[in-house]
């Protein structure tokens, strides 16, 4: 399998989990009631939704390399992010704050799942890129 095959098989999987994954933590935000901010909302659409659906879709065309930037760079932008809210910040969106539960134990999960697929997404996309550099690695 080529370079570019195995980005495409590997990001493919790792955007899917991730998107379910931030998908199923809102619904644990909103079955919990917490609340989040405007620029939090607009950040988590933009950065942690939007960003790597496009970075994948640029992975499926000739703009391989493209897509690998947009993936890391948002990847690298939603781990901070997710770990400040989730484990650094006090408040009701703190992973380490929630009580028992069926969502709570949602909230939670998803909280570390976030931060385990940041990594991997970022980690891949680097890997790949560093491949690519200098190379045609990513042209079929």
């Amino acid at each position: 399998m080529t370079a570019i095959k195995r980005a495409r098989v590997y990001l493919t999987a790792i955007v899917i989990a991730y998107e379910i994954t931030v998908f199923t933590h809102g619904a644990a935000h909103a079955r919990l009631g917490i609340q989040i901010s405007a620029a939090q909302n607009c950040f988590i659409w933009g950065v942690m939704l939007v960003s790597p659906l496009f970075a994948l879709a640029l992975l499926w065309t000739s703009r391989q390399r493209a897509g690998l930037w947009v993936l890391a760079l948002s990847m690298a932008a939603a781990f901070p992010f997710d770990l400040y809210f989730h484990f650094v910040a006090q408040g009701p969106d703190n992973a380490l704050q929630q009580g028992s539960g069926q969502w709570p134990v949602i909230f939670v999960t998803t909280a570390y799942l976030l931060q385990v697929l940041t990594v991997a997404g970022l980690l891949t996309g680097v890997w790949f890129l560093r491949r690519s550099l200098g190379s045609h690695l990513l042209t079929e």
